[in-house]
């Protein structure tokens, strides 16, 4: 009995840790395609990710 409780708690936490893998990894392309460089995507505006860093060009 007790095998089969520790491969459970083992399988639930590795169901946390891939849904936590999973939600970082979305809020990271979101954040790169909210702030991503329009020259990288083809747009005009060329100061996009300077301006996510706080840095101004002049």
């Amino acid at each position: 009995m007790g095998k089969g409780k520790g491969a459970k708690i083992l399988q639930m936490i590795l169901r946390l840790d891939y849904l936590l893998i999973l939600y970082s990894g979305g809020a990271l392309l979101s954040w790169y395609f909210k702030n991503v460089s329009g020259a990288i995507l083809g747009g005009s505006d060329s100061q996009g990710f300077g301006r996510t860093l706080g840095h101004y060009r002049t």
